[in-house]
């Protein structure tokens, strides 16, 4: 939802001022007691929009404070996966260590350079627009690295509230000449016979307000492969998606994990599932891909709530 604001309005604002202003606020406006949050995670491979492997689960995240140094922990309630037999002798790629990258895709906690003192002069910022986002009034600021600056690593867009100056959303990307150093960063191949690399890696994050305080609310990257036979002169195209969105946020009797219910998070998700559970969502078939995570889960929330009152 667009709002009309005077363009000299924008123009007095002073984008590295707000950013500023948003670094100072986090410790008055992110959770600073542990927080546990339900969530639904999903990852998917798709060739020629068919989907190769696709893997959904029900997990718990253990959210450390935000002012402090303690690591947040996964905790998987229920998960399967669904394997294309037909494209079985294939290339066979595969999403690295997709539940890791939601919890570093946490910018407020792991510090996003394009909102660190450390990093930002690296960055051009420009005020285009002031939104209303969730009731709350937003600065659009889009930011990409300065021509001079090799360090600078992102382009995108962050939208700040006017009021408290939190963080609210970001959707930005790796800025294409970084690809060709993260060939391996990103999939798991076992195949030596194609030649992988990255043609565009994206991500969205955003934060929702609970008890007066920002916490992780969504997360989503979508990222395009090419892969080719050595000594073939065509190629292929592949999507890698995975996202992340909270169900619910407790703050009550919140406490860590025991060290046999983690989750391998640095591990390939879809290896570490065994099994195919075809009730895994009653009558409910599994969220395909181009649905809106978001909205889907709203339809299935008293589903969510049976899997988590059986723990």
């Amino acid at each position: 939802e667009f709002i009309s604001i005077p363009e000299i309005i924008i123009r007095t604002q002073i984008p590295q001022e707000i950013i500023n202003r948003t670094i100072d606020a986090i410790p008055k406006n992110y959770g600073n007691s542990p927080a546990m949050l339900t969530s639904f995670y999903r990852e998917g491979v798709m060739k020629k929009q068919e989907i190769q492997t696709y893997s959904e689960a029900i997990i718990r995240i253990y959210k450390s404070s935000y002012h402090g140094l303690a690591n947040d922990q996964i905790m998987v309630l229920k998960s399967r996966k669904i394997d294309n037999a037909d494209l079985s002798d294939t290339l066979a790629i595969r999403l690295k260590a997709g539940l890791s990258t939601c919890l570093d895709l946490d910018g407020i906690k792991n510090s996003f350079e394009f909102i660190s003192r450390d990093d930002y002069n690296n960055y051009t910022y420009r005020i285009s627009d002031i939104i209303v986002n969730d009731e709350d009034l937003a600065y659009v600021i889009d930011f990409e690295p300065k021509q001079s600056s090799d360090p600078a690593m992102f382009r995108g867009t962050m939208y700040i509230n006017t009021v408290d100056y939190a963080l609210l959303h970001a959707d930005f990307e790796i800025y294409p000449k970084f690809l060709d150093k993260m060939k391996e960063a990103f999939v798991s191949s076992p195949s030596h016979r194609f030649n992988t690399w990255p043609v565009s890696v994206k991500y969205s994050v955003s934060y929702r307000k609970f008890n007066e305080r920002y916490y992780l609310n969504h997360v989503r990257g979508d990222l395009q492969f090419i892969a080719k036979k050595k000594r073939r002169l065509f190629n292929s195209q592949f999507n890698v998606f995975f996202e992340m969105a909270v169900t619910e946020t407790s703050l009550n009797n919140v406490t860590r994990f025991e060290r046999e219910q983690l989750a391998p998070i640095h591990s390939v998700f879809s290896r570490t599932i065994t099994s195919y559970d075809a009730d895994f969502w009653g009558e409910q078939d599994f969220l395909k891909p181009e649905d809106n995570l978001l909205q889907a889960l709203k339809n299935i929330k008293v589903r969510l709530q049976e899997f988590t009152e059986e723990e």
